[in-house]
């Protein structure tokens, strides 16, 4: 049996990142507030390091399974910061062709002796058969 098919046989899917039906700058901003309003509240002068919190973004849009990663002095630290994300609005999910998927979430932090920044990433989704 032949088949005539043309070379390039792979498959386009449409793959949709997790969002906030606000817009990703409203989500950010929201987190940005709760870190901060956290932060104001702690004495960082003892504190300085960098670690991060992964978790994973369900199907429904909740972020779950939050654990730190990195300096384990920053450990009560970083459980107030996993209480905020905890407690951040629902996500729209990802999706694969329109289907929710599971896909990875993570924040990093570095803490100064009086300030701190952070880097927000939704770990990118691949499609697997």
């Amino acid at each position: 049996l032949i088949v005539g098919l043309p070379c390039d046989m792979s498959l386009k899917h449409t793959i949709v990142n997790a969002h906030y039906k606000n817009g990703m700058n409203s989500f950010n901003n929201r987190l940005r507030d709760e870190l901060t309003s956290f932060f104001n509240y702690r004495d960082l002068s003892a504190s300085a390091g960098e670690f991060n919190i992964v978790g994973e973004i369900t199907t429904a849009g909740d972020i779950v399974d939050l654990k730190r990663l990195g300096v384990s002095s920053l450990e009560l630290i970083a459980g107030g910061i996993i209480r905020i994300i905890s407690g951040l609005p629902r996500l729209i999910p990802a999706t694969i062709d329109g289907k929710p998927v599971a896909e990875g979430f993570k924040l990093s932090l570095n803490l100064s002796r009086s300030s701190y920044s952070y880097d927000l990433q939704f770990m990118p989704i691949s499609y697997r058969q």
